[in-house]
């Protein structure tokens, strides 16, 4: 039997579980992809380290465009649902990213065309530094769809709020 309790009031951007969630999954990736041995990473035109930029910045932008989306959502109600929409775009692009990323990774370091280097694909290190392996990319790619359909919930209360205060105002 579920027992109900009310949530703490919201009065920053750091109250919302969405932004707690994503800051927290974004911590987690960017610990994972460690930037040691970022040159010798790079493979042919420097995929590897090019691949690891692209999942940094993926990560830190979502609970960025949450924060954005709180503090516009009463001057700019569109522009706020427009940033929920982005941030829940950057969670399917973090799911497709780390699913490259898992697939991509060799066991011996190897990149694409089959060199040896210090780290393989999008930052795999095969011995020593970081390494997000198959289980906690799994893991992540289901929180990002967790915290997507929770941001999903944002947008439709906040759309709801909108759509009451517009009818109420003169």
């Amino acid at each position: 039997m579920y027992k109900y309790q009310p949530r703490r009031p919201v009065k920053s951007f750091q109250d919302l579980d969405v932004y707690q969630q994503t800051h927290n999954l974004a911590i987690k990736v960017c610990k994972g992809l460690s930037l040691k041995g970022a040159a010798t990473a790079a493979g042919p035109l420097g995929y590897e380290a090019e691949g690891r930029t692209v999942l940094y910045k993926t990560a830190l932008s979502i609970p960025k465009l949450i924060a954005t989306a709180h503090s516009v959502r009463f001057a700019d109600p569109d522009r706020a649902i427009a940033n929920l929409e982005q941030a829940m775009l950057n969670c399917n692009l973090m799911v497709v990213y780390l699913d490259q990323y898992r697939d991509l990774k060799t066991e011996k370091g190897q990149t694409l065309t089959g060199a040896a280097t210090a780290a393989g694909p999008l930052g795999h290190r095969a011995e020593g530094g970081s390494v997000l392996n198959e289980l906690d990319t799994d893991q992540l790619q289901k929180d990002y769809l967790t915290v997507r359909r929770k941001i999903l919930n944002l947008q439709r209360s906040w759309q709801k709020f909108m759509k009451i205060n517009k009818s109420q105002t003169p």
